[in-house]
């Protein structure tokens, strides 16, 4: 992050044994702090079977760190956040100690892009699924934002998917503090046949 373009970095301890969150933020110019985007994935893996992660989630992390170095020549208006989220395999730890505070701070969040898992191809071109919540918030218009950009500016094929809940992923604790956010994945439910196993 300090090396591609990130005006600070800073990590974020929640839980006594894990890792702190990372976060990168490239300042708007507006000069204001509030509101502000993130985009972000988790870079912890799945302890228990020793996973190396690269699908799950250093994908998700990898995607991070590469908009944060597209983006850096750009100025914003909004400050932009860039986040390795720890924990998530345990129970989500880092995003949702990251997303309480933000709540409790009366932060305005613009929307949340996370990542999880979009390393695997099983067919190629492989498309992403976006995830959203239906309702409370709905997240809906945030989705077809994303999907209208994507195919706009890219040759990415996107699938929306809207559900009521979901929380296997670092977007659940935003949308249970009523802030936008989408979970990018590569096919849902996963087909990666290496999940959660020391072949990622």
């Amino acid at each position: 992050f300090e090396s591609w373009g990130a005006d600070t970095v800073y990590h974020q301890y929640h839980r006594s044994g894990h890792a702190p969150n990372v976060i990168g933020i490239k300042r708007g110019a507006s000069g204001q702090r509030n509101p502000y985007a993130i985009i972000c994935g988790h870079f912890d893996s799945y302890a228990s079977s020793r996973a190396p992660g690269a699908d799950d989630n250093a994908s998700g992390t990898a995607v991070a760190m590469e908009a944060l170095r597209v983006m850096a020549p750009y100025l914003f208006t909004h400050d932009l956040y860039f986040i390795a989220w720890s924990g998530e395999e345990f129970g989500l730890y880092g995003s949702d100690h990251f997303a309480n505070e933000a709540r409790a701070r009366g932060d305005s969040i613009l929307g949340v892009l996370n990542f999880d898992m979009v390393g695997y191809t099983d067919v190629a071109p492989e498309d992403l699924d976006m995830m959203a919540k239906i309702s409370s918030p709905p997240c809906e218009p945030f989705c077809d934002w994303f999907i209208a950009v994507a195919d706009t500016y890219t040759m990415l094929q996107t699938n929306k998917r809207m559900m009521s809940d979901n929380q296997n992923s670092d977007h659940g604790p935003f949308w249970d503090n009523g802030y936008l956010a989408l979970t990018g994945i590569e096919d849902f439910w996963p087909t990666n046949p290496y999940y959660h196993t020391p072949g990622d």
